[in-house]
């Protein structure tokens, strides 16, 4: 389902326009992604926003599949990320 989908679907069942339904949904969202910016998770009932951190990697050699040639793979910086992870109250009802 595309974003497109989600806010027509929710303004249908909520009897108003798509902007409108769309503009709550940003804000619903943006409101998500503050609160785990701020307090690096957001709880609700279906399961937890939290804020991980993937580990640096430092600059190594590397080779080109398709020829064998040595190459330089520069390094990455740590990067943030989200990541929900459902409760188990709704797993169970997923599932079921």
């Amino acid at each position: 389902m595309t974003m497109q989908d989600f806010v027509k679907k929710f303004a249908d069942a909520n009897n108003m326009k798509q902007t409108q339904a769309k503009e709550i949904i940003g804000h619903v969202l943006d409101g998500i992604f503050r609160a785990v910016e701020e307090e690096n998770s957001f709880r609700t009932s279906y399961g937890t926003f939290t804020m991980k951190e993937s580990a640096a990697r430092p600059a190594r050699t590397g080779r080109n599949p398709s020829t064998g040639e040595a190459i330089e793979i520069p390094a990455q910086p740590a990067k943030k990320k989200i990541v929900f992870k459902m409760s188990p109250t709704y797993k169970k009802t997923l599932n079921s």
